[in-house]
C-alpha cells in the first residue's frame, strides 16, 4: 500500500483530500521488528485506501500504475483483514524474541 502513494505526490493529495486519513508505512521483508508498526498503520488505514480506489475506480481515468493494479487487486480479496490480522499477531508474538537477538 505504500507504495501507491510514495511516487506520486497528485495521488497523496488526492488520497488525503478524499480520506483526510494518515499514510500506511513501508514493509520490509527481511526486518519484522519494523513491521510490527507496518502492519498496525495498514490495518487503520484499510478502510480508507479501499474508499480511495473505489473512488478512482469510479472516474472516467483511474490510476494505472503496476502499484495502483497491486492494490486494486488486494483490495479485492475478501480476507485482506483477516490475513494482516494474523501477519500482526505473529509479528507481534515474535517481537520481544527478535529484539534480543
Amino acid at each position: 500500500m505504500c507504495y501507491l502513494f510514495n511516487c506520486i505526490p497528485a495521488r497523496r493529495v488526492e488520497y488525503a483530500r478524499i480520506t483526510g486519513s494518515i499514510y500506511p508505512l513501508k514493509f520490509y521483508a527481511v526486518r519484522w521488528i519494523e513491521n510490527v508498526r507496518a502492519l498496525w498503520r495498514a490495518l487503520e488505514v484499510l478502510s480508507y485506501v479501499k474508499t480511495f480506489v473505489e473512488l478512482c475506480q469510479n472516474q472516467k481515468k483511474w490510476p494505472t500504475s503496476v502499484s495502483y493494479a497491486m492494490t486494486e487487486k488486494a483490495i479485492r480479496d475478501p480476507q485482506l483483514f483477516a490475513k494482516l490480522s494474523v501477519m500482526f499477531s505473529v509479528t507481534e508474538e515474535w517481537q520481544s524474541f527478535l529484539v534480543q537477538f
